[in-house]
């Protein structure tokens, strides 16, 4: 559930708990401020091969992703983001 993912991360960016978050990591190292009421949803997907393949997206697109996991979209598919 989201609530209880910005509960972890906030959480974790309080206590300054990098290692346990990349989000706090990236607040903490950057000296940013998070926006936690202005956190959306990408996308839902209830199947988890599909959801996994949606989060590699949404990393890869995003080109200097605040997560630790590169993601498992293959290669190939970088060439459709290029646009």
């Amino acid at each position: 559930m989201l609530e209880c993912r910005i509960k972890e991360h906030r959480r974790d960016t309080e206590h300054r708990k990098t290692e346990a978050s990349a989000v706090a990591e990236h607040a903490w190292e950057c000296d940013h401020q998070v926006d936690w009421n202005a956190v959306e949803v990408l996308d839902v997907e209830q199947r988890w091969r599909k959801r996994c393949m949606l989060e590699s997206w949404h990393i890869h697109k995003e080109g200097q992703p605040v997560n630790r996991d590169k993601g498992t979209l293959p290669p190939i598919y970088s060439i459709l983001q290029q646009s």
